[in-house]
């Protein structure tokens, strides 16, 4: 093996975990948006070891759930809002994902293969996995964001059990709880 490959597989895979964790910024960010966008309220916005609370800064947790790589905790209004807020993530993986492949597609694509090029294709590739892996698996987290959104709009209870949730997670957050949020 030259040294050339081994340059290039590192740093295709330096690019790869790059581009992941800009997606999963701009997933959370998303949820974040279309929530205040509909009325609700960020409590906090959790990434791996990594929670920011708005006014709060950032706080590092013990451990890393990597059964669940992130969570945006919303306080919403009613159904709609929360239903939204739930769709929000996927939804901007999609538009982000999107917009860099229409960029290199009106670009022409001359430096499509290349690897100052590579990054953003990773990163495309990666937000419409998210956005598929989020609305589509159930694997991909419990009750992840497609789940989620269906089960709200059909069933009146889950979202009673969705705003407990929320009111014991501002007591968290108010109370000073940060051990119980990881």
């Amino acid at each position: 093996m030259s040294g050339r490959f081994i340059f290039y597989c590192l740093s295709c895979g330096g690019i790869a975990l790059v581009s992941y964790i800009m997606a999963a910024v701009l997933h959370e960010g998303g949820h974040a948006l279309f929530g205040w966008l509909f009325g609700g309220r960020c409590l906090w916005i959790r990434l791996g070891r990594f929670l920011w609370v708005p006014g709060g800064g950032i706080l590092t947790g013990r451990k890393a759930s990597y059964s669940n790589a992130g969570e945006c905790v919303l306080i919403c209004p009613d159904q709609k809002s929360l239903i939204m807020a739930a769709l929000g993530g996927p939804a901007v993986n999609l538009l982000s994902g999107f917009a860099v492949w229409a960029v290199f597609i009106l670009k022409g694509g001359g430096e499509f293969f290349f690897l100052k090029a590579m990054g953003w294709m990773v990163f495309a590739f990666s937000s419409l996995l998210m956005t598929f892996f989020s609305l589509f698996l159930r694997w991909a987290g419990e009750e992840n964001d497609g789940s989620l959104a269906w089960g709200l709009y059909r069933e009146k209870g889950k979202c009673k059990k969705m705003k407990d949730n929320q009111q014991r997670d501002f007591l968290r957050l108010e109370f000073g709880l940060m051990e119980e949020m990881f």
